[in-house]
């Protein structure tokens, strides 16, 4: 699970509190393999455009 924006990037989400006021862990309570390909992915392509657009 994760969130993005252009500002945050891709920011993965590894707890969560509940209705209860408890901390979930999601999955192992790390980034997974996906997140940080998809992270990677992400910087790659804001790196291309910033590089393109002579920022």
């Amino acid at each position: 699970m994760f969130t993005s924006g252009s500002v945050q990037e891709i920011v993965p989400i590894t707890t969560l509190i509940d209705s209860n006021n408890l901390i979930v862990r999601i999955g192992q309570g790390k980034i997974g393999p996906l997140t940080h390909q998809l992270l990677n992915a992400y910087r790659k392509k804001a790196g291309q455009i910033h590089e393109d657009n002579n920022l």
